[in-house]
């Protein structure tokens, strides 16, 4: 048995049993030959089994040696973790983010999604998610205004008559006109008053908004004066003769004398999206709709006004939207206000205005055009 023992490589002879490979106990610092131990590769170092990278009562500071612990690649910011929070590596990222409550980026399941308040979008948030935060509601919103016309359409069509849904149908295009003309404040105002907040304006945006609603509602003022004084050449215009005139000119003086709030509900929806509160503006929204869809029914068929009921039950939808907002920027919002004592309109404002504004006029105005 010794001859044949004996005639083992050297090279392949295994150290004592009791000896364990990198011991300190045993072999000394890893890299070293000691009693019977083998050489470690140098490169494949490890650090002393009590040291963590990056623990700062072991290893300090990341980046510097100290008690044998070897250099981290990377520094960290100034920030310090917990004395017993070690930053996982690439490899051991998905091991430590189910440790809750050990560092203070961690998250179970995933990494740590930042939360942006409605104002912090235009400003903090990446590209994509401040696009969609403001554009699902704008979409959402949009179908909420052609929600108003099948409303009104399907209330009217249970009373089984034509001519009521053909005085219906007519009436969209000054429904068109008003919209066009709070497109004109409610976009021109807006855009500008996003622009005065990025360059941290926050009193001359005050001012804007508040100038921009009394813009919307005092041009709903002027606009049902002159088009009731023209009422009956423009329902001509529209083709509303005979049978379908009496209750065409009955939704049309409704309607028209509900022009401030219309006006004002468009100009205010978009004033309050400019601060970037996207989900204010759609509440406001289904606010109207809420209130348009309780009154149409209780309206022509409780009180049988008719026509008129459906109009007037669209115009008290936009009314409540309309005080929605206003006390909304007078109580929640932290950018903007609706004062009569910051309706101080100066010739820059109304030129950035009416620049931006007029286009949105115009191209609202070929719905106006189309629909005739």
């Amino acid at each position: 048995m010794t001859s044949f023992c004996s005639a083992r490589s050297p090279r392949r002879q295994a150290p004592p049993a009791f000896r364990l490979r990198g011991s300190p106990t045993e072999c000394g610092n890893r890299g070293t030959e000691k009693s019977g131990c083998p050489a470690r590769n140098p490169r494949r170092q490890a650090p002393p089994a009590f040291c963590l990278r990056g623990s700062p009562t072991e290893c300090g500071n990341r980046g510097a040696e100290k008690s044998g612990c070897p250099a981290s690649r990377k520094a960290i910011p100034s920030v310090t973790p917990k004395a017993d929070c070690v930053h996982p590596g690439r490899h051991q990222a998905r091991r430590a983010a189910n440790k809750i409550g050990q560092c203070p980026e961690e998250k179970k399941g995933s990494t740590l999604k930042t939360a942006y308040t409605e104002n912090d979008y235009f400003e903090k948030a990446p590209v994509w998610q401040a696009i969609v935060h403001m554009s699902v509601p704008m979409i959402l919103g949009m179908c909420v205004n052609l929600i108003y016309n099948l409303l009104d359409t399907y209330f009217i069509g249970q009373l089984h008559q034509t001519a009521l849904i053909s005085a219906s149908t007519l009436t969209l295009p000054l429904f068109a006109l008003l919209m066009a003309v709070g497109s004109l404040f409610g976009t021109g105002g807006g855009t500008y008053i996003s622009r005065l907040l990025g360059q941290k304006r926050g009193e001359d945006a005050k001012k804007a908004a508040s100038v921009t609603a009394f813009y919307g509602i005092a041009a709903g003022v002027v606009l049902a004066v002159v088009l009731l004084l023209c009422l009956n050449p423009i329902l001509h215009l529209l083709g509303a003769t005979g049978d379908v005139l009496a209750p065409t000119r009955a939704f049309a003086q409704i309607y028209l004398l509900g022009s401030p709030a219309l006006i004002g509900s468009f100009t205010l929806e978009q004033v309050v999206r400019a601060e970037g509160a996207s989900k204010t503006s759609m509440v406001g929204m289904a606010i109207s709709v809420g209130i348009n869809v309780a009154l149409d029914p209780l309206f022509i068929f409780g009180f049988h006004f008719g026509m008129a009921g459906a109009a007037g039950a669209t115009v008290l939808g936009n009314l409540g939207a309309v005080i929605f907002y206003l006390i909304w920027l007078r109580t929640k919002s932290t950018q903007l206000d609706a004062k009569i004592s910051l309706i101080r309109p100066t010739k820059e404002m109304n030129k950035e205005i009416f620049k931006v504004g007029v286009t949105a006029l115009i191209q609202d105005s070929f719905l106006v055009v189309s629909s005739l």
